[in-house]
């Protein structure tokens, strides 16, 4: 059984597989989490809604820092990373993203991310250090 195309409309089925057909090509483009964005004199805060509404990813910032920061941004396609690398390089912002698709602001400091392992060998420097004035102490 065929069913004949409505005057001026369509079928199921082809409304069916244009749904699909866009539903899939979305999801492909909102997996390289890329974007496209141009802004002349936009306020942080708004800056960070948007990309929160365009891909999945939270932004943690101190409001009190961002309170009057206002940023151009002219994106293509672009990482968030290179996103926020580009905007922020001139306002004294680093940042860092989790795994978890969360983007953390800081001002002033790079955040260190490898922090237990380079506390580890401070202590292994410093006891290697305590160690060898121990020897020259007990020998002089």
């Amino acid at each position: 059984m065929t069913r004949l195309k409505q005057p001026g409309g369509y079928r199921n089925e082809e409304i069916f597989h244009f749904s699909l057909f866009f539903v899939f090509s979305f999801n492909l483009l909102a997996q390289k989490n890329n974007l496209s964005l141009q802004f002349s004199h936009i306020l942080f805060k708004d800056l960070s809604d948007t990309v929160e509404k365009s891909i999945p990813v939270k932004i943690y910032y101190s409001n009190n820092w961002v309170e009057n920061l206002y940023l151009n941004v002219d994106a293509k396609n672009d990482s968030l990373e290179s996103l926020f690398s580009r905007t922020l390089r001139k306002s004294g912002f680093y940042f860092i993203i989790t795994d978890d698709n969360k983007l953390v602001l800081s001002k002033g400091y790079r955040i260190k991310t490898n922090f237990s392992t380079e506390y580890n060998e401070h202590l292994k420097r410093k006891a290697l250090r305590l160690d060898t004035i121990q020897y020259f102490s007990i020998g002089s």
